[in-house]
């Protein structure tokens, strides 16, 4: 995934968009809104703080379009589609299990009660699984037995973003992704907070030590004196107060003021590929949900979906679906 490259925009006085912005002032505000309410509220402190918002908004908006323009096209979902789509029938365990899904699924229910809707688009996220087993393999007409095989599973599926039109649906993930980019900012700023925490708690507990430690010496000393010497285990203590300050310090630093604050969300928001990737799978899969390397090893049907993934190590296979219902 290529990295952008960011280019302030120029804005007229009148407020108006630029003909280059990838969203109208509005709803760039809004965003910008999003943003500052799911991050700390200490940025609310910083003096024009949507202002110095927007533009890391609007940089991390651009990238999360790119991200879900780079989707398949969305997979038509209707009722018989088990039996017409091999791509429901390699996500999906069964027949029941796919009708169940999309009949019973509460994000579904609720958008079509609230629109009264026939039709409409949604993300389908879901947990992919790749398990090594020992199978046959035809290879033109030769029969292989024993063939170490790749076979695919999918499971945990969820519905995200129901909307009315495919575009719809494509501006809400990208608005979602700029939340979860937000949300993460916070909890990396908490972390910084609770290291700092930590630290003072460890240093506090090791001044009480050294305390006790020197009165335990001084009432030996009054009454029986010992010549053996403890200056290097005392030393050592120190130094580890003064190491202990020294990253008390840093901590302090990094979240001093408001601006610190502001400085960590824009920094994510400048660089969002560090925390959310996409990547487009394509892949042949057969009737037994085995991945075959091409077509010359039996009947197969290519899929093709995207697979997210985070810094903190999640991964989700995803796809666009147009679900009739």
């Amino acid at each position: 995934m290529g990295i952008f490259d960011f280019l302030t925009k120029l804005r007229d006085r009148s407020g108006q968009s630029c003909a280059n912005e990838i969203r109208p002032r509005d709803e760039l505000w809004e965003a910008v809104n999003l943003v500052v309410k799911l991050s700390h509220p200490n940025i609310y402190y910083v003096s024009n703080y949507r202002k110095k918002l927007m533009p890391a908004v609007e940089h991390t908006l651009k990238y999360a379009d790119e991200l879900i323009v780079q989707m398949p096209p969305p997979v038509s979902i209707e009722a018989d589609s088990w039996n017409t789509n091999s791509f429901v029938r390699t996500t999906f365990l069964d027949k029941n299990t796919f009708n169940n899904f999309f009949s019973e699924h509460k994000a579904l229910k609720e958008f079509f009660q609230k629109t009264n809707a026939s039709r409409c688009c949604a993300l389908l996220v879901m947990n992919r699984k790749d398990k090594k087993i020992f199978g046959t393999e035809i290879d033109g007409e030769i029969l292989k037995r024993d063939v170490l095989q790749t076979s695919i599973d999918f499971s945990d599926h969820q519905i995200v973003a129901p909307m009315i039109s495919e575009e719809e649906t494509r501006k809400e993930l990208s608005l979602r992704a700029l939340a979860l980019l937000a949300t993460h900012s916070l909890e990396d700023i908490l972390s910084l907070i609770e290291r700092k925490k930590d630290l003072e708690t460890e240093k506090h507990i090791l001044e009480i030590k050294l305390n006790m430690r020197d009165a335990r010496v001084r009432s030996r000393e009054s009454f029986l004196p010992d010549k053996s010497d403890n200056t290097g285990k005392t030393s050592e203590a120190h130094e580890m107060l003064g190491e202990l300050d020294r990253k008390i310090a840093e901590a302090r630093l990094a979240l001093d003021e408001p601006e610190d604050y502001l400085n960590r969300v824009t920094e994510l928001l400048y660089h969002p590929e560090q925390f959310l990737r996409s990547e487009p799978v394509r892949i042949l899969v057969n009737d037994m949900n085995i991945i075959v390397k091409n077509e010359h090893q039996g009947k197969a049907d290519e899929i093709r979906f995207s697979e997210f993934s985070t810094g903190t190590g999640l991964r989700k296979a995803a796809v666009l679906v147009d679900y009739k219902r």
